[in-house]
């Protein structure tokens, strides 16, 4: 989803967010994800123990940025930096869980 997100271009994004499906459209190369960054983001998620949400809030991120900066185009390879950048605004901005003191 990163991947997508980052790479189709943006008039791709905006047909699919308002549930246009009408014509299917072949994805770039670079939409698909190679192995090795699969590997990469579940090996992170997994180690840094992040919530499904904050992985969400990441993506609602990098979603955001490309609607409001339409310019915004990713080079190939620049995918393990948006996520991880992503990733890390979604931690900061989600609340700690409260610990339960009985």
């Amino acid at each position: 989803m990163v991947c997508f997100l980052w790479f189709e271009p943006i008039d791709i994004l905006v047909s699919t967010g308002a549930g246009d499906t009408t014509q299917l459209q072949h994805l770039t190369d670079d939409s698909v994800p190679a192995p090795d960054f699969i590997e990469f983001c579940i090996r992170v998620i997994r180690t840094t123990a992040v919530s499904k949400e904050v992985a969400l809030l990441g993506l609602l991120f990098i979603h955001r940025l490309r609607m409001k900066n339409p310019g915004v185009e990713g080079k190939s390879g620049s995918q393990w930096r948006i996520f991880t950048i992503a990733l890390m605004l979604g931690n900061k901005s989600t609340p700690p869980p409260r610990v339960r003191r009985y």
